[in-house]
């Protein structure tokens, strides 16, 4: 019997890049809350595997069909897609995050 595989969560290389902007901007205020900021999101993501329709649908996804859910972490907002592939659920080929503030777009890939 093969046991369920733990789906995974994938950062694209423009969210990647706009994260690390976003923490070295922070970053320059306050070193503390540059890593509070960081550490909060990636736990968020973190747990996105063991429950990823926890958060709701994607209000701002133009004909979502459900599998496009956001959440919201200090001032950023986090998109996420959500898949399914052979009866296993898979998480995030694309991560977006974006400001709340309405700063573009963009989607993530490694860690910082």
């Amino acid at each position: 019997m093969v046991g369920k595989v733990k789906p995974v969560v994938a950062w694209n290389n423009r969210a990647s890049v706009y994260f690390r902007k976003a923490y070295e901007r922070i970053k320059e205020e306050s070193y503390t809350n540059a890593e509070k900021v960081k550490e909060g999101i990636f736990k968020v993501i973190d747990s996105l595997p063991d429950n990823p329709e926890k958060y709701p649908p994607d209000k701002f996804k133009k004909n979502n069909p459900g599998n496009y859910r956001a959440f919201e972490k200090y001032s950023y907002r986090v998109a996420y897609k959500h898949t399914a592939s052979g009866g296993q659920d898979f998480t995030n080929s694309a991560c977006e995050t974006g400001a709340k503030r309405g700063l573009a777009k963009s989607s993530y890939s490694e860690n910082l």
